[in-house]
């Protein structure tokens, strides 16, 4: 019987947080690869995760500045242009510009990869690497 009310209850609470999420939109300012802030919301971009601001990667055995590279990526894919959020849960969005959803072109262009619930970005992550795309190009 608990495990019916729970169920229940989670359910519930589910359809009640998709049913009115939260719309950001306006100019972005890109804070590192995967956040960026609209105004005075902070957001993080959902179903991925990119190297921190400062993060190096190796290049055989030189380090690199991927980090800010992937920084720069993003700020080229807003190229100015309007963003719009849908912000999931506090923080944490799906965010599109006219060309796209960000996440997935992140992936996409190797400058990120799908965390726990970016499952659906798998296949793109797939053929960054296999395109020696992004963060891939350099790896050997």
């Amino acid at each position: 019987m608990i495990r019916v009310v729970l169920a229940v209850s989670f359910v519930t609470a589910t359809a009640a947080w998709a049913a009115d999420p939260k719309v950001v939109e306006g100019p972005a300012r890109v804070i590192d690869g995967n956040t960026l802030a609209i105004g005075e919301k902070t957001l993080h971009l959902a179903g991925i995760a990119a190297p921190g601001p400062r993060q190096k990667c190796l290049d055989g055995q030189l380090p690199w500045l991927c980090g800010a590279a992937a920084r720069a990526h993003l700020v080229e894919l807003i190229d100015d242009r309007p963003v719009s959020c849908i912000e999931r849960r506090p923080g944490l969005a799906l965010c599109r510009t006219p060309d796209g959803d960000l996440s997935a072109a992140m992936v996409r262009d190797g400058w990120a990869v799908p965390d726990s619930h970016g499952k659906a970005y798998r296949t793109l992550e797939a053929e960054a690497r296999r395109e020696r795309r992004g963060l891939w190009e350099k790896m050997r």
